[in-house]
């Protein structure tokens, strides 16, 4: 080809240099790199919402001194929308390169590790969806904390003989008279030792207002009780 134009090539050889090139190459000589993101301030965990149609657990961080504990209820922002969600662990390793949102609210405590595991199997079994698992073992009112161990409670009040003779028996029926108080032997069955390791007693009352007028003398009595009245079972 003859003439004062050269062939173009199509790689802008006689482009002039806009100057990040010239950077980059002057970066790359010196040995300077490129910064790594800045590790995530709190603790990171790992959140299971509480969305049917969603079957994955997402990382949320957890202000530093904020108690949170495996299977606590918490609220969170997903999609641009408020929810609520289960802690299935802690201190876990973040994605690099993954900004993470903050959790809004730790609401209380929630199921046990045993139980989410739990749940995680019963949902793989029977093709079922972890948060109805998860709804139904957590509480229906919020937990804050749970309560400091109560001190040992006071002795059994004595019984007639033919009462403690049926709590030493593995099954028994007794029959009372209408009016009797039921609390005395109440106190004695909640008195005997559990052939379970940590078992505990339930007690089944036929009314609603029985079941808390029990459940009141026992916690005046220093016994640990947890009262589940009403259809809505609404922990009392």
């Amino acid at each position: 080809m003859t003439g004062d134009h050269q062939p173009t090539l199509g790689l802008n050889l006689d482009e002039p240099d806009d100057g990040k090139s010239t950077k980059r190459r002057a970066a790359r000589a010196s040995g300077t790199k490129r910064s790594r993101p800045a590790a995530p301030e709190g603790r990171v965990v790992r959140v299971m919402p509480d969305v049917v149609g969603i079957d994955k657990e997402f990382d949320y961080l957890v202000p530093e001194g904020t108690d949170v504990q495996v299977g606590d209820v918490v609220r969170i922002r997903l999609a641009g929308r408020q929810i609520g969600g289960w802690v299935t662990a802690i201190d876990v390793e973040p994605i690099p390169g993954v900004v993470l949102s903050s959790v809004t609210k730790v609401s209380g405590r929630g199921p046990t590790v045993d139980l989410l595991e739990l749940s995680a199997w019963a949902a793989w079994r029977w093709a079922g969806r972890r948060p109805h698992l998860l709804r139904t073992a957590s509480p229906t009112a919020t937990v804050p904390a749970l309560p400091a161990p109560s001190p040992d409670a006071p002795p059994a009040p004595n019984v007639p003989e033919y009462q403690r003779v049926a709590l030493d028996l593995d099954r028994a029926v007794l029959r009372l008279a209408p009016g009797v108080d039921r609390y005395p032997l109440l106190r004695a069955a909640v008195a005997q030792p559990s052939g379970v390791a940590g078992g505990r007693t339930l007690v089944l009352c036929p009314s609603v207002d029985e079941a808390r007028s029990l459940g009141r003398r026992l916690r005046r009595d220093g016994v640990a009780t947890a009262i589940l009245a009403g259809e809505a079972g609404a922990a009392g």
